[in-house]
């Protein structure tokens, strides 16, 4: 295994909606990865805003010698208590 990309990513805002426009990997990553098996997790909100905004959908992709193996997706619904 060799030490994992750690990243660091520029929002840029588009119309409503922002998106990672730019990503650079960060030096000096200290957690190993396989580059032949690992998970991507994707988790889409309601906006960029933690204190205003909510998780609506959450998946994970396992990739496997450079191609998706596996893929989970589910919507989240938030439950008032």
């Amino acid at each position: 295994m060799r030490p994992a990309v750690e990243w660091d990513a520029l929002i840029e805002r588009k119309g409503g909606y922002r998106s990672v426009c730019r990503a650079r990997p960060l030096r000096g990553a200290n957690v190993l990865i396989d580059p032949d098996d690992y998970v991507c997790i994707d988790i889409e909100t309601t906006g960029l805003s933690p204190a205003r905004e909510s998780i609506i959908e959450i998946a994970a992709y396992r990739m496997r010698e450079g191609a998706m193996d596996d893929a989970f997706v589910s919507f989240v619904r938030l439950i008032n208590m």
